[in-house]
């Protein structure tokens, strides 16, 4: 009986070693969200900081979008919003924070470099635009990326085109920074469908706002921007979150 028990605690010992993500009310966020505003702070050194990533006004308020850091490494997928102050003070409003991300990864350093990362990702199909002109080169970011067990990974996100066709597809390669194991891969949605994915969205929240020439509304802890008219470059003075995978991706 004894043995019984104590394999049934496994598991919950297995979990409670990975990453997890919270609300932003489980944790003080305040001083992560304001330190850069102290003469000492740099990213690379503070397990838990944040970066701005996209601004708006609306009415009086000004709100931000800030994306987690650990250890001056972007975590994909995750951010919160802020309202700042006038004195430029922010307070979470929405979003998710991952915590215990310390517990998978014991260091932010790559034991790959960023052409190994782009060779791995271009490699698993001979006709993307690896030789290509400049404009279509593949591009890698070291980030951390938490899978579907929220089992937190130091990866390279590679954006890379492919020749389909006489087409070019875009997409997305997620390769293992200490292993150069290919994590993930899907091809990115173009932006001319953004409006019809948008749409199919079926609950929002009650952030919603209009500015004027773009309806801009808010839908669990992203932000997306709907055009009126679309126009030749959709992405002009619109304030897009993600069109990774889906409308708005993770």
């Amino acid at each position: 009986m004894r043995n019984v028990i104590l394999l049934s605690l496994v598991p919950f010992a297995f979990v409670s070693q990975a990453a997890q993500v919270v609300e932003y009310t489980q944790t003080d966020l305040s001083r992560a969200l304001n330190i850069a505003g102290e003469s000492h702070y740099t990213s690379i050194s503070t397990e838990l900081s944040y970066q701005n990533m996209n601004q708006v006004d609306i009415g009086q308020k000004t709100l931000v979008r800030k994306q987690q850091l650990h250890y001056g490494v972007p975590v994909y997928g995750q951010s919160v919003v802020v309202e700042l102050s006038a004195t430029g003070f922010v307070q979470s409003i929405d979003g998710n924070v991952v915590v215990g991300i310390e517990n998978d990864l014991n260091s932010t350093i790559p034991m790959i470099s960023v052409n190994q990362a782009i060779e791995i990702a271009t490699g698993i199909h001979h006709d993307f635009t690896s030789n290509a002109p400049s404009e279509n080169d593949a591009h890698a970011e070291l980030m951390i990326w938490l899978d579907e067990q929220n089992i937190a990974y130091l990866i390279y996100k590679i954006d890379a085109v492919k020749m389909n066709n006489l087409h070019h597809s875009h997409f997305i390669t997620l390769v293992d920074a200490k292993s150069g194991e290919i994590m993930d891969q899907w091809e990115a949605h173009q932006t001319s469908g953004l409006q019809e994915q948008c749409e199919s969205l079926q609950e929002w929240s009650p952030y919603d706002y209009y500015s004027e020439g773009s309806s801009v509304k808010y839908w669990g802890n992203r932000f997306i921007a709907i055009q009126d008219s679309w126009g030749a470059d959709p992405y002009q003075n619109y304030w897009f979150w993600s069109f990774e995978g889906s409308c708005i991706d993770d």
